[in-house]
């Protein structure tokens, strides 16, 4: 038997996870993720101030869920990708 890597057993968990959200949760969340994907920093930056203006985002905020998502995230992430992470939690919260 082949041992999984901590990666592996991390995004395992976090599908396990994922798909426990509502349909329509997960559905958004890919149409969202095909929006971004080729995007360079700068605009991702920038969607992320763009999103931050949202009521969405700061129910999100308020109710701590966007700390669950971050939680769900952190282990599937290199440490430069945690750190950005952690930078764009900072950035929304002010």
């Amino acid at each position: 038997m082949q041992k999984k890597s901590l990666r592996e057993i991390a995004l395992e968990k976090a599908k396990q996870q994922a798909s426990q959200l509502p349909q329509d949760q997960i559905d958004h969340i890919q149409q969202q993720a095909q929006q971004l994907s080729g995007k360079s920093e700068a605009e991702l930056v920038r969607e992320i101030a763009r999103l931050k203006k949202t009521d969405q985002v700061w129910d999100m905020i308020r109710d701590n869920r966007i700390e669950q998502i971050a939680d769900q995230l952190r282990p599937i992430l290199d440490a430069e990708q945690q750190k950005k992470l952690t930078g764009i939690l900072e950035f929304l919260k002010k």
